[in-house]
């Protein structure tokens, strides 16, 4: 990781928190069989 791109990860857990992140390392086993990619209905 470059320090320009831990300088963004920095201050986004500044601004936002670590919630997201800690709730989804909390759910990983529920969350092992989904998908990570977003697809829209569109495509």
């Amino acid at each position: 990781m470059s320090d320009d791109e831990l300088a963004v990860v920095v201050s986004a857990s500044e601004s936002t928190g670590l919630t997201g992140t800690m709730n989804w390392y909390r759910n990983w086993s529920l969350l092992a069989d989904v998908d990570p990619i977003i697809r829209s209905p569109h495509s």
